[in-house]
């Protein structure tokens, strides 16, 4: 009866977007979702959507990211106050809370969800955000005779892509996840793109190939059940995807995902600057 009690609670609460819920949990059970999320070989050529000047970096932003690429280096990621080192591939999917690491399987038959999961699944995510790689990027650019910053976000890099093959980590769940990480690649492209080792420039190219694909295929999941922050983070990182890869303003995937974004982000915000969502933090975010 509390299992039945809970799920009456769960539609309830979903309303009209129970059943594609219902459906889409399903999918994973029954081997849609290994149908619909094969991964791709093919990859594209990168370039960023916005390639960052010489000297972009400077006064008081430069000095900041002097000091925290010197923490980053000297004490590792950021994560909610906590600093967290990357020594080996598997502490990107290590849960900092519990030192047990997610399962290296495909993301829909990981439980983050359930009684059972391994802890919260945010506490990894945030570090998958790439937010420090970022000032690492930045701060090689501030001095890019100094490699120790490079060599750090190359370091990183490699085993991020040896931890989280195509589809089969705790970070290929989120479609939200997987865009705010190609927003930080795509600063990291501009900033030292053509000094990053080719090595590590085939695996992103890759992966960035892989993430528009899958956050193409999770767009309808997402539009009829997740019209909040999550809508505006998914097709503003298909924009971005299909930008990095050359794809023109007009190109199918780009029209749909901006098409979309302006209708949520009408619906989001309100002329007074309130938003659907209430939370301050969810604010601050969108």
């Amino acid at each position: 009866m509390i299992r039945i009690s809970s799920v009456g609670r769960d539609v309830r609460a979903l309303g009209s977007s129970a059943v594609p819920r219902a459906l889409y949990e399903g999918s994973k059970k029954v081997g849609g979702h290994a149908a619909l999320f094969r991964t791709t070989s093919k990859s594209t050529p990168l370039r960023p959507c916005l390639p960052i000047p010489p000297h972009a970096v400077s006064g008081l932003a430069a000095a900041t990211t002097e000091d925290d690429a010197h923490l980053i280096i000297t004490e590792g990621l950021l994560a909610f106050g906590k600093r967290l080192s990357i020594d080996a591939a598997e502490d990107w999917i290590r849960d900092p809370l519990t030192g047990q690491v997610w399962p290296t399987t495909e993301w829909w038959k990981i439980d983050i969800r359930t009684d059972n999961r391994l802890s919260d699944v945010k506490w990894t995510w945030e570090l998958g955000r790439h937010r420090d790689l970022v000032v690492l990027a930045r701060a090689h650019h501030l001095s890019p005779d100094d490699p120790v910053a490079l060599d750090e976000l190359t370091r990183l890099l490699t085993l991020w892509f040896e931890a989280n093959p195509l589809e089969r980590s705790i970070h290929w769940y989120s479609n939200l996840e997987i865009a705010l990480r190609l927003i930080a690649w795509d600063q990291i492209l501009g900033l030292v793109g053509s000094a990053l080792p080719q090595p590590v420039i085939g695996q992103l190219e890759l992966h960035v190939a892989q993430a528009r694909r899958h956050i193409l295929i999770d767009l309808p999941y997402t539009v009829s059940s997740m019209k909040n922050n999550h809508l505006l983070g998914d097709t503003l990182g298909i924009q971005i995807a299909e930008q990095m890869a050359g794809r023109g303003p007009d190109s199918y995937p780009r029209v749909v995902a901006n098409r979309l974004w302006e209708k949520q982000l009408a619906r989001h915000m309100g002329p007074d600057g309130s938003m659907i969502e209430d939370s301050l933090s969810y604010h601050r975010f969108v």
